[in-house]
């Protein structure tokens, strides 16, 4: 269900028995064959988006199966995935609706230009939260770029501080 949120320019999307806010501008897509019990969603703006993903906690290992050790499997993931330097610039917890979640932002840094002789540096945010009530984790995730930076730093901000488990 889609309505306004309370706050000028923003919507509100209640599914599944969570929610969280967007700004007014935004579009959603889902990814295909998503359900109750694990989906991924992207809120998109031109230039820019943000990822929530969810799922069962029963279905995480056991090296993943705490918030922190998520949030742990989440950066390695993303060093592997990058040919170049990953930098944590922040690692600290956060209350979402009554949990410790796990804030994470890194700096990216890969080659860039024709010759691979310049340095594109990007960042990427992510929160992990682990709900007991419903038994499941949500994973909010966005790359920044520097071209649209500010308006994708908006739409994170306003996912991660809105989410609402249960």
């Amino acid at each position: 269900m889609l309505e306004t949120g309370e706050e000028a320019g923003r919507d509100v999307l209640r599914i599944y028995g969570f929610s969280f806010e967007f700004p007014a501008e935004a579009s959603l897509e889902f990814k295909p064959k998503f359900k109750r019990e694990e989906g991924e969603l992207a809120v998109k703006v031109p230039g820019g988006r943000v990822f929530l993903t969810w799922g069962d906690i029963r279905s995480l290992t056991k090296s993943v199966a705490t918030v922190e050790g998520h949030a742990g499997y989440g950066i390695e993931r993303l060093k592997k995935s990058v040919k170049g330097k990953v930098s944590v610039l922040e690692h600290s917890t956060r209350d979402v609706n009554g949990h410790q979640a796990v804030y994470n932002r890194m700096s990216a840094e890969t080659k860039a230009g024709v010759f691979r002789a310049g340095v594109d540096v990007q960042e990427a945010w992510s929160l992990h939260l682990h709900c007991d009530r419903t038994g499941r984790y949500f994973i909010v995730s966005a790359a920044l770029s520097q071209r649209n930076r500010e308006t994708q730093e908006r739409m994170a901000t306003v996912l991660m501080g809105s989410l609402k488990c249960h």
